[in-house]
């Protein structure tokens, strides 16, 4: 048996994400993530915008996010408040250059307030390329957006927002099979009105969920504690929200009377081969006490990049007090290149699509059983990302 441990949304892509209890969740994800993202504007007419993600930017990870009113759901929840937070010994010109990516951090604690229905009207419009899909994004504009994350971090920002008309559209085998939609009086007669279902996404990478478990953390943690140990170091572990899941599984919490068979465990990386997952809430919505499971269809594994090597405290590609400047991103290669489709990263998680629903509403604690698996891994592929292969699974 396996329960929902930790939800977590991301407002602005790629700064610190958001702890849950619950969350409503819709064919784009849980509500509100990834609708906002930073880059770095265009200098001269031949370059082009640069998206701003924690696998270039670590200082991104300097930004912690929360619903305000504190303590607000996702569901009324007004907007997100961002908080600067400084390491301690923030990075130095050193000989009068800047870091590898200019960034040259403020040493002041800051705060901004981000509307999630921001007013649209007047404001400029952006072209935004992402893994070779395109949508049009509006700029936040210069106050307060703008300025505060470029007084952060020292170079020149824009805040840009994703609306539901300006969705992006997956490419390759990332998301399901489209289905045939029927509606009014074809629906009464099991008729298809000939249209077919698009999946979309916001500035997500790849998919709208990502589906992640403790028992592979686990052993993630264990190996880096064994490498550490071997030189007479220590690992505290790997923290979860480096690889930046919405949903992370796990065993139900023990108690007093309960069969220790119940609680299960499963294998790490036995999530390779899920394909399809019913998520059965604990809190019946019904008046009969009675509830319907959601499906989450998990099509694709989920490849990882230096990112995870980022330290929290300090904002900076780190070893994560592994020895000999081993980083978690080359241990994991050793034998977690499993997918031909990603064949020189590392595969950790799955990408998942809400099934036949509008939305839905999860919460720690909700059960889950995987109800359909796959024979053999799935292999990725998305145009100009992926591995070139002769044949991929379409």
């Amino acid at each position: 048996m396996m329960v929902i441990k930790d939800l977590y949304t991301h407002p602005i892509k790629s700064l610190r994400p958001i702890p849950l209890f619950d969350v409503v969740i819709t064919p784009t994800g849980p509500l509100h993530d990834r609708e906002f993202m930073l880059i770095r504007p265009a200098v001269g007419n031949d370059m082009a915008d640069e998206n701003m993600t924690l696998s270039r930017y670590s200082q991104l990870c300097l930004f912690l996010q929360e619903f305000y009113p504190k303590g607000s759901s996702s569901e009324d929840a007004e907007g997100v408040l961002v908080t600067y937070t400084p390491p301690e010994k923030p990075r130095e010109e050193v000989h009068g250059q800047r870091a590898k990516n200019d960034v040259l951090l403020s040493r002041q604690r800051r705060v901004l307030r981000v509307p999630f229905r921001p007013d649209t009207e007047g404001l400029a419009r952006r072209k935004v390329l992402m893994h070779q899909t395109e949508c049009l994004a509006h700029d936040m504009g210069d106050s307060p957006y703008s300025e505060f994350f470029t007084q952060c971090l020292g170079i020149d920002v824009r805040l840009l927002y994703i609306t539901p008309e300006n969705l992006r559209t997956p490419l390759g085998n990332i998301a399901p099979p489209p289905k045939q939609v029927s509606s009014g009086i074809l629906s009464l007669l099991g008729l298809s009105s000939g249209k077919q279902e698009k999946h979309n996404i916001t500035f997500a990478d790849c998919a709208p969920l990502l589906v992640t478990t403790e028992w592979s953390l686990r052993d993630v943690s264990r190996r880096f504690q064994h490498i550490a140990e071997s030189d007479g170091g220590f690992h505290r572990g790997m923290d979860m929200t480096k690889f930046r899941p919405n949903i992370v599984l796990g065993a139900p919490h023990s108690s007093p009377g309960r069969n220790p068979a119940d609680s299960g465990v499963i294998p790490a990386w036995d999530e390779d081969y899920w394909a399809e997952l019913a998520i059965c809430p604990q809190h019946p919505p019904y008046d009969d006490n009675t509830s319907e499971c959601y499906k989450i269809l998990l099509t694709q594994n989920c490849a990882r990049c230096r990112a995870i090597n980022v330290e929290y405290d300090s904002g900076e590609f780190g070893d994560a007090n592994l020895p000999g400047g081993q980083e978690p991103l080359k241990c994991l290669m050793k034998d977690r290149r499993v997918d031909l489709g990603v064949n020189w990263s590392p595969v950790f998680g799955r990408y998942g699509w809400l099934e036949g629903k509008a939305s839905v509403k999860v919460s720690v604690g909700d059960r889950v059983e995987v109800v359909r698996r796959n024979e053999e891994r799935t292999k990725f592929y998305w145009p100009g990302v992926s591995t070139k292969l002769r044949e991929v699974d379409s």
